[in-house]
């Protein structure tokens, strides 16, 4: 890793997470942050002097060289098996950093008012999409999935600027869910805001 010199403070910063790697590794950057009386913004500096492109790879590189697991249970088991359980861990944590209550709130609001619900997903995110047909539906939701990638081409053309579209995406850059996303912004750019940038695990990122 390229490393560059670090300041009195984040050099602090950095003796104190090399004093109890573990420790820090299992704390969120908002938290880091506040133990060690330093801004966020130092601690992401300062992870990015020492050679990783921020927080979260660090904490995920700790995690995954840790010889000492958060939950007892995982003393018990096959290295094999630590290894996913906490990539899942790792995952999850990720996930609950990148939502934002605002967007959460909007996004409710917009499925509130929507007259019609359309899911778009694809692979694996299709379990995920069938799950929530069935929860919206029960709220009175009038719902539709679509998982072809020319259907979702399609349909995506001529959904009235009254709907919401839902998109589940484990990396974002699912190509087809991006020229759908593109497709509901050609019919109105109020559309724009009704579509939902993140579900699951990461930004949609492919949609620029």
């Amino acid at each position: 890793m390229t490393q560059s010199k670090l300041s009195q403070t984040e050099e602090y910063l950095w003796d104190l997470i090399q004093s109890n790697p573990q420790k820090c590794a299992h704390l969120s950057i908002e938290k880091l942050a506040e133990m060690a009386n330093v801004s966020t913004a130092t601690v992401v500096r300062t992870m990015k002097k020492q050679g990783y492109s921020g927080y979260t790879e660090f904490r995920q590189s700790a995690l995954r060289n840790s010889d000492q697991p958060r939950y007892e249970i995982l003393t018990k088991v096959n290295e094999k098996i630590r290894k996913v359980i906490i990539k899942n861990q790792t995952e999850l944590e990720n996930t609950i950093e990148l939502l934002d209550e605002n967007v959460i709130e909007d996004s409710v609001q917009e499925v509130i008012n929507a007259n019609k619900v359309y899911i778009f997903a694809r692979g694996l995110s299709e379990l995920i999409a069938q799950e929530m047909i069935i929860k919206l539906q029960l709220l009175g939701k009038i719902v539709q999935m679509h998982d072809d990638p020319e259907i979702m081409r399609t349909i995506s053309k001529n959904i009235s600027a009254d709907s919401v579209g839902i998109f589940i995406t484990l990396n974002g850059n699912t190509q087809e869910l991006v020229d759908v996303a593109r497709n509901l912004m050609l019919i109105s750019h109020k559309l724009l805001l009704k579509v939902l940038y993140y579900l699951i695990y990461q930004p949609f990122r492919g949609f620029r």
